[in-house]
Formats: structure tokens, C-alpha cells, sequence
């Protein structure tokens, strides 16, 4: 579908050039051909330099309409994914946190929030890989997924040699 819209958009250029300017020459041949005075001629070119500067004002706006558009796709598919990214990151730094407790010998604490952010992080994992938008993104989704398996039995073995309380 790209490679048809960029093929309309380089006939439009060719059209463009093709018909447009030999047409804006010959208008201005013939008008320097009917008019005499400097005054005129002048004023001819004026009124010529802006109806070119009003075209290509109008083509401008209507292609920055069309970007516009574009990137509040792009945003609008990619927000989801962003936040879950966000809330995963979020978690990751509650359930480090845990280790620390574990360390400090509140081990019951650490438990309860490894629980709870495993559950975030896992919520949030879901959401990202139920919103696959872009190329690339389901292999990232793979890897994060095997990094947090890895991680979790690391956990689970540092857990298991520091603390007194069962995993639960």
C-alpha cells in the first residue's frame, strides 16, 4: 500500500510539472507579449508570485494535514505499549526492591511485594503483547518474556538461600 501511495505522489509531481508549469509559462509569455509599461508588467508578475506562493501554501497545509494524521496513528496504536512499558518498569523496581527486604531481613514484606508486582508486571506484560503494532515488536515481546522467566527463577533461587520463609 506504501509503495502505491508513493507512486501517486510521483505522478502528481510529474503532472505537476508536466502540465502546470509549461501552462504558467505560456500564460506569462503571452501576458509580457500585451503589456507595455514596466508598471504592468511588474504587477503581472506580482499577482503571478502569489497565486504560486497561495498554491504552494494550500499544497503544504493539505500534505501537513496528511502527516498530522499519520502520527496520531502511530501515537494512538503505540500508547497502550508505552504505558504497559512504563508499569512494567515500575514493577521490576518494586519486586528489587523486595530483594533489599529480604536482605534487611523483613522477609514477609519482601513476599508480599514480590506477589503483588509480579502480578503487575505480569498484567502489564499481557497488555504489551496483546498490542503488537509495529515490525520487530513480538520478537522484543519474546525476549521479555524469556528475560522475566530468567529472572523470576533467579529470584527464586536468591529467595531460597536468604530467606527463612517459604515461597509461596
Amino acid at each position: 500500500m506504501a509503495e502505491g501511495r508513493g507512486a501517486h505522489r510521483w505522478g502528481m509531481r510529474c503532472i505537476a510539472t508536466l502540465i502546470l508549469q509549461p501552462l504558467v509559462e505560456y500564460v506569462w509569455m503571452l501576458a509580457c507579449m500585451r503589456l507595455r509599461n514596466l508598471r504592468t508588467k511588474l504587477l503581472c508578475g506580482y499577482v503571478v508570485f502569489i497565486a504560486a506562493l497561495v498554491a504552494l501554501g494550500g499544497w503544504s497545509a493539505w500534505r501537513l494535514r496528511d502527516m498530522g494524521g499519520v502520527s496520531r496513528r502511530i501515537i494512538a496504536d503505540n500508547y497502550d505499549s508505552v504505558v504497559a512499558a512504563q508499569d512494567m518498569q515500575a514493577s521490576l523496581e518494586r519486586q528489587d526492591s523486595a530483594a533489599l527486604f529480604i536482605l534487611l531481613g523483613q522477609h514477609q514484606r519482601a513476599l508480599d511485594q514480590v506477589h503483588e508486582h509480579r502480578q503487575r508486571f505480569d498484567a502489564a506484560f499481557e497488555k504489551a503483547a496483546n498490542n503488537i503494532t509495529e515490525p520487530g515488536e513480538s520478537e522484543l515481546i519474546e525476549a521479555i518474556r524469556r528475560d522475566r522467566d530468567t529472572y523470576y527463577r533467579l529470584f527464586r533461587l536468591f529467595w531460597l538461600r536468604r530467606s527463612s520463609c517459604q515461597w509461596i
